[in-house]
């Protein structure tokens, strides 16, 4: 039934676009006010073979296939009057529809101004399809995020500050694992001892810087992003005493262009970053609020990880591809590094300027976990198809 119900929407979404875009032009016509309706539907479908695991034992491969109206499906609509844009973009994730929502201001000495919900800026992703159509994130690449911001860019610099989200954790004696409201995974574990009486866990706005660098060869981007959170723990007199636990990553990524070939890259650094859902697939920092006084101890996780990829235009229909990322966590609550590393193959067949059909197999090994058990592997074959309006 699910499955007839997005089959249902993705039909929709081509029917309101195509008609949409109908009227755009003649409303361009007689109107300053310009505007251009946009949309892609995206279907999925993949054969993955995974390998028996630690934690299920006897089970040996599990194989299954999976076909998907893919959450990149969206419809949206840029305007712009004058000096100002902005956009509004729907999607079909079960989280939020609403994917892109705000208003940029461009200034006369190249700068604009974005306040609203819009993509953030310290991240390079590219790769494989069927890791969700995710690129090799957690897998050498760092997960990109839409939130409520401002953000500021001139002349390739750019800085933003991100809305964060809070937390408050209220009882006497439990553990929590937080997750970050989707199904990308835990981002903090919380012991809380007996005797502790309140505990709360702040989000501050999270800032990011980059740079973008554009040449002849090379388009890339240099990148930073820095995010504090309080831990508030009540003492025995009644107050709270504020202690901090800091998020932040450093990267670079890009595309050199030589000839028809191009070779992707990309590399970071940083802690924490499940926090900020930049990673999902690794252990999470571990916070302990102690009985006596409510102290709060907190044991942070580094992170690391680079990703490379190369590609060739044959000719306007045929574009091969081939990546491979690697990333590695180590530190605080982690026993053994928590490591992994996929490859992938694919060929983007671009049929006609509306429809891109793109085959591609791909292995991803999770190596072991931060607590040295060994999580498998897994091979993925199948297609992407990508229809445009």
């Amino acid at each position: 039934m699910k499955k007839i119900q997005l089959l249902i929407l993705a039909v929709a979404l081509i029917f309101l676009s195509i008609n949409s875009h109908t009227l755009t032009y003649a409303e361009e016509a007689t109107d300053k006010l310009q505007w251009d309706i946009y949309g892609k539907v995206v279907f999925d479908g993949f054969y993955t073979s995974t390998s028996e695991v630690n934690d299920k034992p006897g089970l040996g491969r599990l194989d299954r296939f999976d076909y998907n109206l893919s959450t990149l499906s969206r419809l949206g609509v840029n305007l712009q009057y004058g000096k100002f844009e902005g956009a509004v973009e729907f999607g079909t994730s079960h989280d939020s529809i609403i994917r892109l929502l705000y208003a940029q201001y461009n200034f006369d000495n190249g700068g604009d101004l974005v306040i609203g919900q819009a993509g953030n800026i310290a991240f390079y992703n590219f790769g494989q399809m069927s890791n969700g159509q995710n690129a090799l994130i957690d897998y050498g690449t760092l997960n990109d995020v839409r939130r409520p911001m401002i953000k500021y860019g001139m002349h390739g610099f750019n800085i933003a500050v991100i809305s964060g989200i809070g937390l408050d954790i209220m009882g006497s004696d439990y553990s929590v694992e937080y997750f970050n409201g989707t199904d990308d995974g835990i981002i903090a574990n919380i012991n809380k001892a007996s005797g502790a009486e309140a505990f709360m866990f702040e989000w501050l706005p999270r800032f990011e810087l980059s740079y973008d660098i554009t040449s002849r060869i090379f388009n890339g981007v240099v990148f930073a992003s820095y995010a504090p959170y309080i831990i508030k723990s009540k003492n025995e007199g009644g107050n709270y005493k504020n202690y901090s636990i800091n998020t932040f990553s450093v990267g670079l990524g890009g595309q050199f262009d030589i000839g028809k070939a191009y070779i992707q890259m990309s590399a970071y650094y940083g802690m924490n970053l499940t926090l900020t859902s930049m990673l999902t697939n690794t252990l999470s920092p571990e916070i302990t609020v102690e009985g006596v006084n409510n102290k709060v101890k907190v044991k942070n996780v580094e992170s690391a990880g680079g990703a490379i990829g190369f590609g060739y235009v044959i000719n306007d229909m045929f574009t091969p591809q081939i990546g491979a990322g690697f990333s590695s966590s180590f530190g605080g609550p982690i026993r053994c590094n928590d490591d992994a590393w996929a490859v992938y193959a694919n060929v983007i067949i671009q049929a006609n300027q509306w429809l891109a059909i793109a085959p591609e197999i791909a292995f991803i090994d999770q190596m072991y976990d931060g607590n040295g058990n060994k999580q498998g592997n897994q091979v993925t074959i199948g297609v992407d198809v990508e229809i445009k309006f």
